[in-house]
Order: structure tokens, then C-alpha cells, then sequence
């Protein structure tokens, strides 16, 4: 049968990215990690990754922006929000949240464009990074099928 059922799903994570040198070099090598697979588990693709890092003014702001388009926004959204309300209080409870594991510390976030012509990653998404105090964050917004 042909797409019997639901076979699409968003992918949200916020992954630690070991530090590789510089901002840039460290997301290169996370990317240069992600492969596909067959069903046999032999790598079927991998490589081919462009990457561009762009430091972002107001991070918070950008990543409210996020957090507001993938959990409440028109396309995929995870949650139906009647109130603007409910959006702002999910957006604050999870702003809190990455605050507290940032704990305080100074942050600079990073919005990414990442593309491969040899992998597939998903069909529409957003990533961005945080770094704080010598760390790094991988957050993606993603919509696969």
C-alpha cells in the first residue's frame, strides 16, 4: 500500500557539539558525523555538507521566534493554541528552561544554513546553535517524511 498512514513526523533536539577548533569548525564535524543508512546498515550516503554560521544580535529573540513557528506556528504546528496566552506561557516555560542550562552564563547564539548534496536530513528545517562558556548547542526544528 501506498502511504497508508501517518509517515511524517517533526524531529526537535538539542544536542551538546564536542569542541573541533572554532564555532563553525565544531558544527562542520557534527554534520560530517550524520550518514544514511540502508536497511542493511551499510552507509548508504554521507558527506557533501555546506555550512554557514552567522552570529545572531538578540539570540532570545530568535530563538522564541523558533520555539513560536515549530511548536505553535501555521505549518507544523505540535500544539492547537487557540489564546496567545498559552503560546507565550509555552514559549516562556521553555526560554526558562534553556536559561537554566546556560545558567546565566554569557551566550552567543548562531543561526545556521546547512545543506547536503549527498545526505538527506530533513525536508524543511532550522537549526541554531548556542555557545556558552566554551560550550556548544545544536538545536533543530525539523519536518521529515
Amino acid at each position: 500500500m501506498l502511504n497508508d498512514s501517518c509517515n511524517h513526523c517533526c524531529s526537535y533536539s538539542l544536542d551538546p557539539v564536542p569542541r573541533n577548533g572554532t564555532v563553525d569548525q565544531s558544527l562542520m564535524a557534527h554534520f560530517e558525523g550524520i550518514k544514511n543508512y540502508d536497511a542493511d546498515g551499510c552507509i548508504r550516503s554521507e558527506g557533501g555538507w555546506r555550512l554557514s554560521v552567522a552570529e545572531v544580535d538578540d539570540w532570545r529573540r530568535e530563538l522564541r521566534r523558533l520555539l513560536s513557528k515549530w511548536l505553535f506556528g501555521e505549518h507544523f504546528p505540535q500544539f492547537t493554541v487557540g489564546q496567545e496566552f498559552a503560546k507565550d506561557n509555552g514559549c516562556d516555560w521553555l526560554m526558562f528552561k534553556i536559561d537554566a542550562l546556560l545558567a546565566g552564563r554569557l551566550t552567543i547564539g548562531w543561526a545556521l544554513e546547512v545543506d547536503s548534496d549527498n545526505v538527506f536530513y530533513d525536508l524543511v528545517f532550522d537549526d541554531f546553535a548556542l555557545e556558552s562558556d566554551g560550550r556548544i548547542y545544536l538545536m533543530h526544528f525539523g519536518f521529515r517524511d
